[in-house]
């Protein structure tokens, strides 16, 4: 089953990041490893260097951030307080149109087991011939959208 998600995974053009509660990375696909040498290295020099860039430190960091409201809210549960997650995002510092969307993720069946970061990157650029190589980042924004909007999109609106 694991190897089966990671083949499917591999495949997905989401450039997708999965980190351990260590905030190690447990898994990135390849389109991850360029979004990331992409928010490092910028659009020219990420053309023309292998994409083996580590996780950005600003997502690291926001990583951090999300793990100690993660603790603090294991805290407040058990005292009978409920609390609810958010999802965080990271934009870069000089390219706006990167970010990451960064979710804290626990398998139900393991309670016991830290969570996981599961990161979902985005170039959110609409300028198609500045970054048309990397065009395969604007479709996670475009997969969040309602079929409604989907249709504007289509038509033009």
């Amino acid at each position: 089953m694991r190897v089966n998600f990671q083949q499917f995974l591999r495949r997905l053009p989401l450039p997708t990041i999965i980190l351990r509660w260590d905030l190690k990375p447990i898994y990135q696909n390849p389109a991850a490893r360029e979004f990331c040498a992409l928010w490092e290295k910028g659009p020219e020099e990420a053309k023309r260097t292998k994409a083996n860039s580590p996780v950005p430190a600003e997502i690291v960091d926001v990583c951090h951030v999300l793990k100690q409201q993660w603790v603090d809210a294991q805290l407040q549960m058990r005292s009978g307080r409920q609390t609810e997650f958010i999802e965080k995002q990271v934009q870069h510092p000089r390219s706006p149109n990167l970010r990451a969307t960064i979710q804290i993720a626990q398998i139900k069946s393991a309670s016991v087991a830290r969570p996981r970061f599961l990161i979902a990157c985005e170039d959110l650029c609409r300028n198609g011939a500045a970054l048309r190589r990397l065009q395969v980042f604007c479709l996670p924004a475009f997969a969040r959208l309602t079929r409604r909007e989907r249709g504007s999109c289509a038509a033009g609106v």
